[in-house]
């Protein structure tokens, strides 16, 4: 038995840039972090692959540009254990004046995207490659011309904006034999916060880190407690003027969230806050090149550190109910970015009448700053994690 109602609405959320670090080979944790301030990034190139055992060579390095014209990172082309290998980093600069550089590409074995070039490098995010010549730019992919208009719009989508789209409501039932359901969730759980405030899915995601560990660590949020216990067990209080004024005031300021947040800016604006309250945090990736590394995920969780998804298209589901032979799963579908973050997991098992499995579900538990604030992701189900980190403080 398996039928499927579709209803289509608008959705508007806080949509951030994710920059996910790709790679060809699985062992990239170690590029998990930008430079140092003002750190030379020929230098941080060589740390990074020092970091994963490999030894780079004959460093040549261009400048890449945004939309605008304006440089906006670095290219650099080397050799690696003997084997040719590009590295695209961007370039960012805090109100500070202290430039780092976070390498969002990192590829073995293969030509750098912008060996075709002839004129300006342009590189507006991860896997958007343009030519600028002869007063045109072309996508280095398959050649064809874009307007200025054309490259302004990628440039503002590619970097940080605000957008609306469509969601996708899906009712699926699911037949079987026998099922087998194994689960883990934090004993604890996690807040569900949120904000309607524009561009704010980076603040309301570092809200409910920092509102989950100041049951740890108290006065990680000053003079407020998140936490309460009844019956024996930690609950969360309700989302109040405290939390409020964190996710719209103070976080979004440390992560410069005002026309969205990046990869970067969350981190060095949750680092900002952490620090600025007498602790310390650490990011650890649990990707895989372009995938989530699954193992690495569970291993997290069973460390009790949250792990924030930075997602590209995404689900979002209460999780399936069971009628006895079969599950009934309502999920919505969302064409934007957004970041949630993850507290659990849950995996289904579905036989078949010969004790055969047929089917298998993936689900990661979420507090997901929408609605419902506490639900479900299912893994590989159109949906993209352009990068997941564990985060810990401490």
């Amino acid at each position: 038995m398996k039928s499927k109602t579709v209803r289509n609405g608008l959705f508007s959320l806080a949509a951030c840039l994710c920059l996910a670090l790709a790679a060809l080979l699985p062992a990239m944790s170690a590029a998990e972090a930008k430079s140092a301030p003002n750190q030379d990034p020929t230098d941080y190139l060589v740390q990074t692959l020092a970091a994963m055992d490999i030894e780079g060579e004959n460093f040549a390095k261009d400048t890449v540009y945004s939309h605008d014209l304006t440089p906006n990172g670095l290219e650099y082309v080397f050799t690696a254990n003997g084997e040719k290998a590009y590295a695209l980093m961007l370039r960012e600069e805090d109100s500070a004046g202290d430039v780092y550089y976070d390498i969002t590409e990192l590829f073995f074995e293969s030509d750098s995207p912008f060996s075709a070039a002839d004129g300006k490098k342009v590189y507006i995010s991860m896997f958007a490659y343009f030519d600028y010549r002869d007063g045109q730019y072309f996508d280095l992919t398959n050649g064809n011309a874009l307007t200025y208009e054309q490259i302004a719009e990628l440039g503002e989508a590619g970097v940080k904006y605000f957008g609306e789209g469509t969601s996708t409501n899906v009712t699926e039932e699911i037949a079987y034999a026998k099922r087998n359901n194994s689960s883990y969730d934090f004993p604890n759980g996690l807040p569900s916060y949120g904000s309607n405030k524009k561009n704010s899915c980076g603040p309301s995601s570092g809200a409910i880190v920092i509102g989950y560990y100041d049951y740890f660590f108290p006065n990680l949020v000053p003079n407020y407690s998140t936490t309460y216990i009844l019956n024996n067990r930690v609950r969360y209080y309700q989302q109040s003027d405290e939390i409020n004024t964190l996710i719209e005031s103070t976080l979004f300021s440390d992560m410069d969230a005002s026309a969205g947040v990046t990869f970067s800016s969350y981190k060095t604006g949750l680092q900002k806050y952490v620090n600025r309250n007498g602790y310390s945090v650490s990011y650890t990736d649990v990707m895989s090149g372009s995938n989530l590394n699954y193992s690495a995920f569970k291993n997290k969780i069973a460390e009790a550190q949250p792990v924030v998804f930075f997602l590209n298209t995404f689900n979002l589901t209460t999780g399936p109910l069971s009628f006895g032979e079969y599950d009934k799963l309502a999920i919505q579908y969302y064409n934007g970015t957004h970041l949630m973050t993850g507290y659990g997991y849950k995996q289904i098992d579905y036989y078949n009448a010969n004790n055969v499995i047929f089917r298998t579900d993936t689900y990661v538990a979420v507090s997901s700053g929408l609605y419902p604030s506490i639900g479900y992701m299912r893994l590989n189900d159109n949906m993209k994690i352009d990068h997941a980190i564990a985060i810990d403080i401490y």
